[in-house]
């Protein structure tokens, strides 16, 4: 089966929950024999009340890996897996993991003693069939606004991992498509309203394209507001929301870092070491 695990929100009346979730199980399943879910349920009240939140998070990765090797393990000759995990959802208090089994197979004994080994979480199970992974399709799989999101987090975690400043106020600017000029226009006064400035227009023989931008904190939380806000705002007229941008400046150690890692630099530094520790030597000896 295709891996393409992504992370994204889900922001509802009642709550708010982050999805960790196979997105490439759309193109393969619903898989052969694997008809039933199974949804596992990880009650963390009890816990959370003992430890620290950061520790309680780190043990449901832990049991995470433990139910994905139990279900998924195979041998080289054989599809001997007893499940497909999907993905899961979790909220402040509540993790809840989702498995496609196999029809007929036994996992309740392996499966009991995992849960056994972690027991200062509340746990509850159940599985039902779902033949034609409506679970995962309708539900679970993200909306397009979610694939915004998913998107967004990808983004972000690679802008992080290579160093950039997120912490900081930079305009951010986005890119908005209409079939109508007319739309565009329309939509144009909206963001102003909104708060967002106007960076240009274009018109194209299929599409008219509008440029807008807002200055904001790069944070996760405050990205999918705006861009759920614009998203909508396109929607309502006719129009689609294609994506984000900003300029960003790495951190220096990263830069550093970076530099060093071509050859001439390391050199040019090398030489201005050497130099510098044979000036040092040349006035120690009085010079």
């Amino acid at each position: 089966m295709t891996e393409n695990w992504n992370v994204f929100e889900r922001i509802t009346e009642r709550e708010r929950m982050s999805l960790f979730l196979n997105t490439g199980l759309k193109q393969d399943g619903p898989a052969k024999d694997f008809g039933r879910l199974l949804s596992i349920t990880v009650n963390l009240y009890r816990a959370m009340g003992n430890q620290a939140i950061p520790a309680v998070y780190e043990q449901v990765y832990r049991l995470e890996d433990r139910l994905e090797s139990l279900m998924s393990r195979q041998s080289d000759q054989n599809d001997d897996r007893k499940g497909i995990y999907a993905g899961r959802i979790m909220t402040g208090t509540k993790v809840e993991l989702f498995f496609y089994v196999k029809e007929g197979i036994e996992y309740k004994r392996g499966l009991d003693s995992v849960i056994q080994s972690f027991d200062q979480f509340n746990f509850t199970y159940a599985e039902r069939p779902d033949t034609n992974w409506s679970f995962y399709m309708d539900y679970l799989f993200p909306t397009p606004l979610e694939q915004l999101y998913m998107r967004n987090a990808r983004l972000f975690y690679g802008l992080r991992q290579n160093g950039y400043k997120l912490d900081v106020v930079r305009p951010v600017h986005h890119v908005l498509y209409f079939e109508g000029r007319e739309s565009l226009d329309v939509c144009k006064q909206k963001a102003i309203a909104h708060g967002f400035k106007i960076e240009r227009t274009e018109a194209g023989n299929e599409k008219h394209k509008l440029v807008v931008s807002k200055r904001v904190l790069l944070d996760m939380s405050v990205l999918n507001g705006t861009v759920r806000e614009l998203f909508e705002l396109a929607q309502a007229h006719g129009g689609n929301y294609d994506g984000w941008g900003t300029n960003t400046s790495r951190r220096f150690s990263v830069r550093l870092r970076s530099a060093l890692r071509n050859p001439r630099i390391v050199t040019a530094v090398f030489a201005i070491i050497v130099l510098a520790a044979a000036t040092w030597e040349l006035l120690n000896e009085g010079f």
